[in-house]
């Protein structure tokens, strides 16, 4: 009896426990996907990729979506198409009611990749096949009326005129090295419209092009009705980047904002207003912007010689290389990993910052990095009410990781009230003049590799 007894209560022990185990994976795996949403939704593709590993139990959307997004990040929109496509028309009812999640993913990814005839295609099996299809399968009317709404807005992105088409590169000749100024950041002079233009290069900007109203009238454009996010749009025939061309491309045509009533109505020190004033007109210049830029593939800085090429030959060895990756879908911008104080960040390139990193206030609070207050180092925020002045926080003696190398600060690290929810810090062009003298933008592999020498042809 006395054996029976126990024997009841270790089966009971077993039965809680395994309850418990249960419970704690059921809570695990929760968490894990409420991440994985977070992650996506922020734009912040490499930790998303790393959340599940190959062990976990996981929806066939939520597989899809991790592979989709990981093609999207190494610049392989058309093979996240095929992803989805694939997938979709002939297995939908494996993704439940994710299908219009992924539909919108995939006009998304149409639309940056101007395929707009696959969207009209889409959107034609959304309403005739799967629609009526999915209406007697689930026999629900609530989610029938769900679909039927998500399916009217896709349809209204297709009948906006699209002004912002996508732009593609045509070699031509040999390669070409042109040569650069920083002034105070990356500036070439390229033919647009025949025309030789000096032009700032920017991974900060998501469009092609951006002219000044100027430079505008001095190609003789005229700027007509279509307009996107406040300014003018028009067309460009061509322009030319060493032996690299591009043909019509759509151009915003924008000018930095005279601050000077900025400037009367704060008071502002002489100091700060020539400061300011040396800044809009250093960037109030037209602008090579990153759709442009990735389409070169490759794009090679020399900083020593001030060079750049578009190398298309086997390199040699890097001496340091890091991953990067483009994130969100539409108007992707350009980030790579680093870590601070063993610490893993994210950071975005930006060739038209100034500062050699900017750390988010975020980020800094989350680590309790050591720290001290520099005067006279203050940042002057301008924005359209108001002029604000915060003192610089600088990290103390950090420690970084590129590419699984150390490396020593060359500047300061500083911490800013910068909010991008995609990354955790700036990596300014000091930074990248830091790494090498030769620094390669590699956009086929989606790598950053810098060599302590150069190594172009002259």
């Amino acid at each position: 009896m006395e054996d029976k007894l126990i024997k009841t209560l270790r089966l009971m022990i077993l039965g809680l426990l395994t309850i418990c185990s249960l419970l704690c994976q059921a809570q695990e795996d929760k968490a894990k996907m409420n991440r994985f949403h977070e992650l996506c939704k922020a734009g912040r593709y490499l930790e998303m990729s790393q959340v599940f590993s190959n062990h976990d139990s996981i929806s066939p959307y939520t597989i899809l979506c991790s592979k989709v997004y990981s093609a999207i990040a190494n610049n392989q929109n058309r093979l996240a198409i095929s992803l989805i496509d694939d997938n979709l028309r002939y297995n939908w009812k494996a993704y439940s009611g994710d299908v219009i999640n992924l539909s919108t993913i995939l006009i998304k990814l149409y639309l940056e990749e101007g395929m707009y005839e696959k969207m009209a295609s889409h959107l034609v099996w959304l309403k005739e096949e799967y629609y009526p299809s999915q209406l007697v399968y689930y026999n629900d009317k609530q989610f029938t009326s769900v679909v039927m709404a998500q399916i009217s807005e896709l349809e209204k992105q297709l009948k906006q005129k699209v002004l912002i088409t996508p732009v593609h590169a045509i070699r031509k000749g040999d390669e070409q090295i042109i040569k650069f100024k920083i002034d105070p950041f990356i500036k070439t002079k390229i033919d647009i419209n025949g025309t030789p233009i000096e032009t700032l290069w920017t991974t900060y900007s998501k469009f092609a092009m951006t002219i000044t109203h100027s430079v505008a009238d001095q190609l003789g454009l005229v700027c007509g009705q279509d307009s996107a996010y406040g300014c003018p749009i028009v067309y460009l025939d061509s322009i030319r980047i060493g032996n690299v061309r591009f043909y019509h491309v759509p151009t915003f045509v924008a000018d930095v904002k005279d601050p000077t009533p900025y400037f009367i109505k704060h008071k502002l020190s002489r100091r700060k207003i020539r400061k300011i004033r040396e800044f809009c007109a250093k960037n109030n210049t037209p602008q090579i912007g990153l759709p442009i830029i990735k389409q070169l593939e490759r794009v090679a800085i020399d900083w020593k010689n001030q060079r750049i090429s578009f190398p298309t030959d086997s390199l040699p060895q890097a001496d340091m290389e890091e991953r990067m990756y483009f994130a969100p879908i539409r108007y992707p911008e350009l980030y790579m990993p680093i870590s601070i104080n063993t610490n893993k960040a994210i950071g975005q390139v930006g060739l038209v910052n100034g500062d050699y990193i900017d750390m988010s206030k975020d980020f800094f609070q989350k680590y309790h990095f050591p720290s001290t207050k520099m005067k006279g180092k203050g940042y002057t925020l301008l924005t359209e009410n108001e002029i604000n002045d915060s003192v610089n926080i600088v990290l103390l003696s950090p420690s970084l990781i590129v590419g699984r190398q150390k490396i020593v600060p060359k500047e300061e690290v500083l911490v800013t009230p910068s909010k991008n929810p995609s990354c955790d810090v700036q990596l300014g062009l000091p930074f990248f003049k830091s790494l090498g003298q030769t620094v390669v933008f590699d956009f086929k592999k989606m790598k950053i590799q810098t060599w302590k020498k150069s190594f172009m042809l002259k």
